[in-house]
């Protein structure tokens, strides 16, 4: 038996509906759905066609949220058009009203000629609202990627606009470099500032080609130092990939100068779980990494000053390179690390 209520009104005065045949609207079926209940399902045929009167159905797609529909509107007509599977799922919110055909009486409709013109303008106005939202996430997109732009290669990048998450603070298992020019403040007081920045840029030059060709994130520079990141877009390899850019690192620095002196650097590398994330304001917004690893990384950087060697590595990460790397890594060297206590520490040295 085909429901109807007097608190909701007949089809036939809607302008969906106008100038369409009664009988063709007295096909529908009034139903009533509650909170969260399923109206149409993702992946399913098509079977029906269902007019939105009261309350409001949220569109979501593999738990994303796409779209806000209110009444009065069509739910579920491009499966009945296109003859394919749903392409995602329509829920209740709130307490939802809704006229409903089954498929014939839908292909019916979508025989009548007034019916099809009025169908275009509720498209219309469905395209628009997607043309909006688009917009939006666009400007949103282009400040994240603008963001990320300076910090990883483009084939990164890409990745991590395939994966969604885009500076989205998140916990992340990472591996974390700091590399640092030794005797960098004491050489500041006798070259000229001039000198001093072409002789910096050069180091900090090579150093970003060197991590991105590694696969790893500049994260900052400090001055004289560079933070870099691997594992923000995971790779099985990332503990391999971040030892050798140290250790390329370090050879790519040989033959720069500081003030006509031949540059050093010291490489502390260390892995394990961060919190990753964009944080600040449209006035100021910086990528930031926290956590124990980071930490540690930066007192290893600190640790090669007293160590001699160019590269120390954390026991964390020591435990995670292959052999075939692990087997170049000095005998471990347990030291009292500022802010942490004793600690084993893996030097590596590289050939010149």
């Amino acid at each position: 038996m085909k429901e109807r209520s007097s608190r909701v009104p007949p089809l036939s005065a809607l302008d969906l509906f106008s100038s369409v045949p009664g009988v063709l609207c007295d096909a529908a079926v009034l139903q009533h759905y509650t909170d969260g209940e399923v109206i149409l399902t993702s992946g399913a045929a098509a079977d029906k066609l269902v007019v939105l009167m009261r309350g409001f159905a949220e569109i979501r797609e593999d738990g994303v949220y796409i779209a806000m529909r209110p009444p009065v509107h069509l739910l579920g007509e491009l499966a009945l058009i296109d003859g394919q599977p749903r392409t995602a799922s329509v829920i209740a919110r709130g307490m939802v009203t809704t006229y409903e055909f089954a498929v014939a009486d839908a292909k019916a409709l979508l025989n009548d000629p007034a019916f099809l013109a009025n169908l275009a303008r509720d498209l219309a106005w469905k395209l628009r609202g997607a043309t909006a939202e688009r917009a939006i996430q666009y400007r949103q997109h282009q400040l994240l990627f603008g963001e990320f732009r300076a910090h990883v290669s483009p084939e990164v990048l890409q990745e991590l606009l395939a994966a969604g998450n885009l500076g989205a603070p998140r916990l992340a298992d990472v591996v974390v470099l700091f590399a640092d020019i030794r005797g960098f403040t004491a050489k500041t007081l006798a070259i000229p500032p001039e000198e001093l920045l072409a002789d910096l840029g050069k180091f900090l030059d090579r150093a970003v080609d060197v991590i991105h060709a590694h696969g790893g994130m500049v994260d900052k520079f400090i001055g004289d130092c560079v933070m870099a990141l691997w594992g923000y877009a995971p790779h099985p390899d990332d503990a391999a990939r971040a030892v050798a850019a140290a250790e390329a690192l370090v050879c790519v620095t040989h033959g720069l100068t500081v003030g006509g002196e031949p540059l050093r650097i010291g490489v502390g590398v260390e892995s394990g779980l961060v919190m990753l994330g964009i944080v600040g304001t449209a006035a100021k917004r910086q990528f930031t990494a926290l956590g124990a690893p980071v930490n540690l990384a930066a007192r290893l950087q600190e640790e090669t000053k007293r160590s001699g060697v160019p590269i120390a590595i954390g026991p964390d990460l020591a435990a995670r390179i292959p052999e075939e790397v692990r087997s170049r890594l000095g005998k471990p060297i347990t030291t009292d690390i500022r802010g942490v206590g004793a600690t084993s520490v893996w030097p590596l040295s590289v050939k010149e």
